[in-house]
């Protein structure tokens, strides 16, 4: 029985990291009887958006801004490319696998239409991790700090698992077809992400039973959480706060970093981001675990209330029992403090970003190494 295996997140557990490995080492699980669909970029959420979201307009353009114009002006070409592929896999008996963790966004009408275009296959099935609820908010807020966000904004707008919207349409189409396992430590096989959805898949994977999907989207420190919700506070406001320690104020208002500051500040609607290079300095900086303040987290498990006695019927187990936590509770309070290690080790990395004029090459021997290290560790 050939079967269109769809890989769809959920958001936050490791999709990157197995979509890196897919990509790399597709001629050896192609070996295997399984076929890592041939698209442009190793991620696939591109092409499932192109092809089967709606409304068509409004993702075009998102595909657009996130430079993935080929997708839009090339849809008709990359699907029949896409087509032939599948239909050669099916036709000898194998099957294949599409990565997406956009999947996880699908309404039912958007799944029935995919699960008719790769209808050469006998079945398809949807697979997923589901990541315990404050492990999930916890990263979620992480990310969206590294996209605009601030601390603040998680009160009034919370990131909440919405695990009915993620999987409800899958479990509505196909049923038992969707096959789910908690992303946890005590769930994985041998440890690991890769041989989990290996494992999960209805095929022989012996031969790769050694291999192992690289690591990715690393953790941010709790220090780079403070300064990145820090910034992107000035650019909501269009004014660096105050109450800074002098050592973080200063570089915030000088050199290149003055000048984004003072560019995005005169135009008429606030908003904006520091440049990709020097974000990533930022990203970078050592410090504390990250810990997220427990009005933030709790704003978000009391809205998603709902949600966790669906999931945890759905697997038939409490899937807050899943959710573990090393780092030391802190409250918003605490967030907005900065210690004087934390205001050292800020500081340095934003006179670096200044002393490279926020030049890209130079910008990126930054990212890693004691360039950005805390007081306490060096």
């Amino acid at each position: 029985m050939s079967t269109l295996y769809f890989h769809i997140g959920m958001p936050k557990t490791g999709s990157t990291s197995i979509q890196a490995y897919f990509d790399d080492n597709r001629e050896r699980v192609r070996e295997t009887g399984l076929a890592y669909a041939s698209l442009p970029t190793a991620n696939h959420n591109p092409f499932v958006e192109s092809q089967f979201r709606q409304p068509r307009a409004k993702i075009d353009a998102s595909l657009i801004a996130r430079n993935h114009r080929q997708y839009v002006e090339n849809r008709e070409e990359i699907l029949k490319s896409f087509l032939a592929e599948m239909e050669s896999v099916a036709a000898e008996g194998s099957d294949a696998l599409v990565s997406a963790e956009m999947g996880s966004s699908f309404t039912a009408e958007e799944l029935v239409e995919m699960r008719e275009t790769v209808g050469m296959f006998d079945r398809m099935v949807s697979l997923a991790f589901v990541r315990p609820p404050r492990a999930w908010v916890r990263s979620s807020c992480q990310q969206s700090l590294q996209l605009g966000m601030t601390m603040r904004d998680f009160l009034t707008r919370p990131r909440r698992p919405r695990y009915r919207r993620f999987f409800g349409p899958h479990d509505e189409v196909l049923g038992k077809d969707l096959r789910l396992v908690m992303f946890h430590p005590s769930t994985m096989k041998d440890g690991c992400i890769l041989q989990t959805l290996l494992s999960m898949m209805d095929r022989d994977f012996s031969a790769l039973a050694a291999d192992r999907a690289p690591r990715a989207n690393e953790s941010i420190s709790l220090t780079a959480a403070k300064i990145l919700s820090i910034v992107n506070a000035a650019y909501q406001q269009k004014a660096i706060p105050a109450g800074l320690p002098k050592a973080v104020d200063a570089p915030l208002r000088s050199g290149h970093l003055g000048r984004c500051f003072a560019e995005a500040f005169a135009k008429a609607a606030p908003g904006g981001r520091l440049p990709s290079a020097a974000a990533r300095v930022l990203t970078s900086i050592k410090g504390p675990g990250f810990a997220l303040p427990v009005e933030v987290e709790e704003a978000a498990m009391q809205m998603a209330t709902g949600d966790l006695r669906w999931m945890s019927k759905r697997l038939g187990v409490d899937i807050t029992t899943y959710d573990t936590n090393s780092a030391a509770p802190i409250d918003m309070a605490s967030f907005e403090t900065l210690s004087e290690d934390e205001a050292e080790a800020i500081a340095t990395a934003l006179e670096r970003i200044n002393e490279a004029d926020g030049r890209p090459g130079r910008l990126k021997a930054m990212e890693h190494g004691e360039v950005v290290e805390s007081a306490r560790g060096r």
